[in-house]
């Protein structure tokens, strides 16, 4: 009985560097869905965040009662965007922007309802596997900067575990590729899913850096709109390159290399 070929582990710093090498016509692409990405956040985070800088250290649920209302919509809301551009940039890596965009118009909405529930699956998962470090976390706190520097690392790597075990489902959605269950497919193995995690995890560490240099020194010259802005925009480019790298590796993953 003949075996399926198994997947080859991803070069690391080939999928980094794909992911940053973009067009010209890319990167004006990318600047396009920040433009139309960040309007609506701002829109509507901008007077919350206002809001609870208002309240007190010791807020009390009363207080913050009223605003959770706008609180969920603007999850709502964040949820569908980076969903509708995670989908669009996976289109795009792996199909150019012209035949990204070229498909039934009807068939966007059913596509980002798909992609925004497999993020909240990633994001239930990520509650899950989070418990045991709450445990620790109440056993021994978090007073220090070391605890606190591993606990944003053990949250990090988490989450992106769990975005790496549902990697190729939603790169799938995003191509609208059906699920056959009667059609054989590699298996993953688990070192896999871990190696992308920690691909993930050092992007998102590494973006994170930038966004926090950047937003100090608007926030030093006193643009606090400008920090916004470019708050916003961080989080559209960041929604795209995680869709880059989740498109390079279902690619490498699945298409048979030559040699």
């Amino acid at each position: 009985m003949n075996q399926l070929p198994q997947p080859q582990p991803f070069p690391v710093l080939a999928i980094i560097s794909e992911a940053a090498r973009l067009h010209w016509r890319h990167i004006l692409i990318v600047f396009a869905a920040a433009a139309l990405y960040a309007p609506p956040l701002m829109t509507i985070f901008t007077p919350i965040a206002a809001e609870v800088a208002k309240l007190p250290p010791d807020a009390t649920p009363e207080q913050v009662a009223p605003m959770m209302g706008k609180m969920a919509l603007g999850a709502v809301m964040f949820l569908f965007l980076s969903a509708s551009l995670f989908a669009f940039w996976v289109r795009v890596t792996l199909m150019g922007p012209r035949a990204a965009l070229s498909d039934d118009a009807l068939g966007w909405p059913f596509r980002i309802v798909r992609t925004a529930g497999l993020f909240v699956l990633a994001g239930l998962g990520t509650m899950a596997g989070l418990l045991p470090i709450s445990l620790l976390v109440s056993v021994f706190g978090t007073g220090t900067g070391i605890a606190q520097t591993l606990l944003i690392l053990s949250v990090t790597f988490v989450m992106s575990f769990f975005f790496a075990l549902l990697s190729r489902w939603l790169t799938e959605t995003a191509l609208d590729i059906p699920r056959d269950k009667d059609r054989p497919r590699p298996k993953i193995a688990m070192d896999a899913h871990l190696r992308l995690a920690a691909l993930f995890t050092s992007v998102t560490f590494a973006l994170m850096m930038v966004e926090i240099l950047i937003g100090q020194i608007l926030t030093g010259i006193d643009a606090p709109i400008s920090a916004q802005i470019v708050t916003a925009i961080y989080l559209a480019v960041s929604i795209t390159a995680f869709a880059s790298i989740h498109a390079i590796v279902y690619r490498l993953r699945t298409v048979p290399q030559q040699g």
